[in-house]
């Protein structure tokens, strides 16, 4: 009879510890979103992703070709993250809901095909719209006023919701003939920053326009000839990894966008180009007009021959063996790295190991490198490489010239 009266208690008592064990594994898994359908295929530099779960739950979105910051829904459970689309290919996303401790759903994967090609050909077979509206025009507005208010003017597909964010949220309806005008608030003495885009009836989203605009109620904007009407307006930065570092940039005057409303950040930088920038960046005197041509192949009067005279005069710049500048040719990560660092006059680190598999210890470029890797300046690829050949975009000149910035 003890015997039996030891095997029923233990028997209990392991019951008991399998429902302590098993009970949290329950309750932690939380129950997956409800996604709301998608358009795809699509075309379209972006989509949105909404749905429903518990209220003020935290959203968590990865994938696609940019980080994808975490959001919440709201008191009734709704929640909606814009993605970015990389072209021509199946974007895969993966969507988990997180409560208050911590606890996660098990991913949902989303797929979103972009294709212009599959896109019209959803379309052409009934399918309905599969192709986000063109990115907002915004009219030409003075870069800096003294105003509490200013309308802003534009055009854009008629008939689709046209959503500001920024510095003030507000929507309106385009009209049938295009264009719209609203008026926007502007915080005082400071940068107002409005993103625009429109979303259409069928639920696509444009590509974004993002502008400033600084309230300065000290400013004199009587004269409209005055350089404060430069207006930024670029339609292909939202959502890019450097967009900060290039509005940054903008608004320091050391970079121009382009007369399209473009910034082009993916695209190479030459020689010339970079040059001009980080001398203009480091507020360089520029006051050699009637120097003696520096190089050969630097024709004096072009545009750029007084920036590479007076960066080879102050010793950032040495030219090739030939004596040659090269002042077309693109500029490379580790060729650029030398510049920057030289005119920040950073002194360069000694360092017998190098974190990056393709840059080798006794290289000339390697001390630039390292330094400004252990500095915070620059970073290496996923694939532990550092790319020193590989061409420098505009993106990465922002990023790089304003962490020097930080140093100095």
């Amino acid at each position: 009879m003890p015997t039996f009266r030891f095997s029923k208690l233990y028997f209990l008592l392991i019951t008991i510890f399998a429902l302590i064990l098993v009970i949290p594994l329950a309750l932690a898994a939380l129950a997956q979103p409800t996604i709301n359908p998608i358009a795809s295929p699509i075309d379209a530099t972006k989509s949105i992703i909404s749905g429903t779960t518990i209220p003020n739950y935290k959203i968590i979105v990865t994938g696609g070709p940019y980080e994808i910051p975490p959001t919440y829904a709201d008191d009734q459970g709704n929640f909606e993250v814009t993605v970015a689309l990389t072209q021509e290919t199946t974007n895969i996303f993966n969507i988990q809901v997180e409560n208050s401790q911590g606890e996660q759903s098990e991913p949902l994967q989303i797929n979103i095909i972009e294709s212009a090609s599959q896109a019209a050909a959803a379309e052409a077979s009934g399918g309905g719209d599969h192709t986000a509206p063109a990115a907002p025009i915004i009219d030409t507005f003075p870069q800096t006023i003294d105003a509490a208010q200013y309308t802003f003017t534009g055009s854009g597909e008629a008939g689709a919701t046209l959503n500001i964010s920024g510095s003030q949220s507000k929507s309106l309806i385009i009209d049938s003939t295009s264009h719209f005008s609203i008026v926007l608030t502007l915080l005082q003495n400071t940068i107002n920053t409005f993103n625009f885009v429109i979303l259409d009836p069928s639920g696509n989203i444009s590509p974004s326009t993002k502008i400033t605009i600084t309230e300065k109620t000290e400013a004199n904007t009587s004269d409209p000839n005055e350089e404060n009407t430069r207006v930024l307006v670029l339609n292909d930065i939202s959502g890019h990894w450097a967009e900060n570092y290039i509005i940054e940039m903008i608004n320091n005057g050391d970079m121009q966008g382009y007369d399209d409303h473009t910034f082009r950040p993916n695209n190479p930088i030459n020689r010339a180009e970079f040059t001009k920038t980080i001398l203009e960046a480091l507020n360089y005197p520029s006051n050699l007009e009637n120097s003696q041509p520096s190089f050969p192949d630097v024709t004096p009067g072009i545009w750029y021959a007084t920036y590479v005279a007076t960066a080879k005069t102050a010793n950032i710049i040495q030219g090739f063996d030939d004596n040659t500048f090269r002042p077309g040719d693109n500029i490379t990560r580790a060729e650029a790295l030398k510049i920057l660092l030289l005119a920040g006059n950073i002194q360069l680190e000694t360092k017998t190991e190098s974190p990056f598999k393709d840059v080798p210890i006794n290289e000339w470029y390697t001390p630039y490198i390292l330094t400004a890797y252990h500095l915070g300046i620059v970073n290496g690829y996923q694939n532990g490489d550092f790319g020193p050949g590989d061409n420098l975009t505009r993106a990465q000149v922002t990023k790089i010239v304003m962490e020097l910035k930080k140093q100095l």
